[in-house]
């Protein structure tokens, strides 16, 4: 609530002498990209976890090294992917939390 998401160099700090009507705004702001950012990190997991099963499985099918070592590398690709989805997401979360606050700040400053 006292601060954004982002390290910006015009991050506005919270007044003190907010009002009761600002606080509660934030607070249910704060509660609400805490819930979506859980959210995404379990959604996150769960395709780390998929991906893993999907790999053991195909790994144990296979007798080969090198056909292993191919499925590792698409496994790789594919936590790669997931973590960048992740990230992408997490910022436009982050980017919409800090216009929301600063829009619930603004009308303190008018």
């Amino acid at each position: 609530m006292d601060r954004g998401c982002e390290d910006r160099s015009d991050y506005r700090p919270a007044p003190s002498d907010l009002r009761e009507e600002s606080i509660d705004e934030l607070r249910r702001l704060d509660i609400e990209y805490d819930r979506k950012v859980a959210k995404l990190e379990s959604e996150l997991q769960r395709e780390l976890k998929k991906s893993e099963r999907e790999f053991r499985r195909e790994a144990e099918k296979e007798g080969k090294p090198e056909k292993i070592r191919d499925k590792r590398r698409k496994l790789e690709k594919k936590v790669d992917k997931a973590h960048a989805k992740f990230e992408e997401k997490l910022r436009k979360e982050s980017d919409r939390y800090d216009r929301k606050r600063e829009q619930i700040l603004s009308k303190h400053y008018e």
